[in-house]
């Protein structure tokens, strides 16, 4: 065979082996189909979601086993929570199976998902932007496998305007709900909370903490009057050795050093209702 019929050869094959790839491709392609996020805004904190958020509405193009991820401004976020269209429920008296975190909302589970909606833990600032992806591994198993296909979609979110925000200064915050139950409006009633810290998070609690409660209805914030006090410091880490005969005993810790607090403040709650209260900490400054 002369060197001519041999490249005329080559470049046959190679044409239809890019044919097949690109059409293998567009199979694969138009199997996956697309993630639509049909809205997607961000949002205060309430009793069903009591933290600043953003809530997505989300189709898939066919049933599936999901894992879901998060990344704002390209920052993947430690977990989100999945609710399906049909769950619907009182956002400022969800029942407490409900609330996060819960077992019931968790990432990723057994059940089938095409239509729901995903929260995911923003501290957002008022009138900024923020880039939100949102990314679904659609599989045939709990378990992950070769077989499973990722399909994303990313948009802009500009934060509600209006209503301040609590300062920047505190790296961190913790929620709590109070629901009032007997039928009693309660003023200036005495709580008590126990939290828990890692350690790095918490040098400085009995001067750092602040307690603030949010507006259910106009969401603003209005500091209320606190007292911290009984901490306690758990900072042995868990003996992951192995066993008098060598073998492992375990992989994950049974638990982690923590710092606790107990803190104290008063709350106003109208009888039957909830109302969510923020404890800011970690200020460096």
């Amino acid at each position: 065979m002369n060197k001519g019929k041999l490249k005329n050869r080559m470049l046959l094959i190679l044409i239809i082996a890019v044919i097949t790839f690109s059409y293998g491709f567009s199979q694969r392609s138009k199997e996956a189909g697309q993630l639509n996020i049909k809205k997607i805004e961000l949002g205060y904190p309430s009793p069903a979601i009591p933290f600043y958020h953003f809530r997505a509405d989300i189709e898939l193009p066919r049933e599936s086993i999901i894992e879901v991820e998060a990344a704002v401004d390209g920052k993947v976020l430690r977990a989100t929570d999945l609710r399906r269209d049909s769950d619907h429920e009182n956002m400022n008296r969800p029942p407490v199976s409900g609330r996060p975190p819960s077992g019931y909302s968790l990432s990723q589970d057994g059940t089938l998902y095409k239509d729901f909606n995903v929260t995911g833990w923003v501290r957002w600032e008022p009138g900024k932007e923020y880039n939100i992806r949102i990314s679904v591994r659609m599989k045939k198993a709990v378990n992950a496998s070769s077989d499973d296909t990722w399909i994303t979609a990313t948009r802009k979110v500009k934060a509600p305007e209006g209503v301040a925000v609590f300062s920047k200064d505190w790296k961190n915050y913790k929620s709590v709900i109070l629901s009032e139950t007997a039928g009693i409006s309660r003023k200036n009633d005495p709580v008590e909370v126990l939290l828990a810290f890692y350690p790095d998070e918490a040098q400085q609690l009995m001067r750092d903490i602040r307690v603030v409660a949010v507006d259910p209805k106009t969401h603003e914030l209005t500091e209320v009057p606190s007292q911290v006090y009984d901490q306690m410091e758990y900072l042995k880490e868990d003996d992951m050795g192995p066993d008098k005969d060598g073998n492992p005993t375990r992989h994950t810790p049974l638990w982690m050093p923590t710092v606790t607090i107990r803190v104290a403040f008063l709350a106003d709650v109208p009888a039957k209702t909830s109302k969510v209260f923020l404890v800011f900490y970690n200020n460096p400054n």
